[in-house]
């Protein structure tokens, strides 16, 4: 998986996550595909768990924020309703 797929994936994953947050990785002009050599988890591990607590901080805010402003405007969340069963069809 190059870049692009890798920052397509956190894109997805940022967007699917509900935050009110507007990221997008995207590759810069003239950069190519491949991802860096050496093992960047481990070499970069302190830089990279920052980030990510950074970004859990920030999208757990928006939430926060998100739901002030509901009950503010007397929204209630919506509580996750559970499938049912998909039911058969009665016999001809």
């Amino acid at each position: 998986m190059g870049k692009t797929g890798m920052y397509d994936f956190m894109n997805s994953i940022i967007r699917l996550s509900g935050a009110g947050v507007d990221v997008k990785f995207e590759t810069q002009d003239g950069e190519g595909d491949d991802m860096p050599s050496g093992d960047a988890v481990t070499d970069n591990k302190a830089e990279l768990e920052q980030t990510i607590s950074k970004l859990i901080g920030a999208i757990e805010q928006d939430r926060a924020e998100i739901a002030a402003i509901k009950q503010a405007m007397g929204m209630q969340e919506a509580a996750p309703q559970p499938s049912a069963p998909p039911q058969e069809a009665p016999p001809p």
